[in-house]
């Protein structure tokens, strides 16, 4: 994955996240897939945050009027 799709709903990066969290504790990665997979990884919590940051605030203004 070399990049996030930009509709991808937060729900399914994080299903992402816990495929690659469950390769990880089942089998020995090489070195080489451990990177990639690392850096997918790496994308898809940057892709959370930033998900939930903006929910965060969009919630705050509703709030806030």
């Amino acid at each position: 994955m070399s990049t996030i799709p930009a509709n991808m709903k937060y729900e399914d990066a994080l299903a992402q996240l816990q495929d690659i969290l469950n390769e990880l504790e089942k089998k020995e990665v090489s070195v080489d897939e451990l990177t990639k997979k690392v850096a997918t990884a790496k994308k898809l919590v940057d892709f959370c945050q930033t998900k939930l940051t903006k929910t965060e605030k969009e919630i705050a203004k509703i709030i806030a009027v």
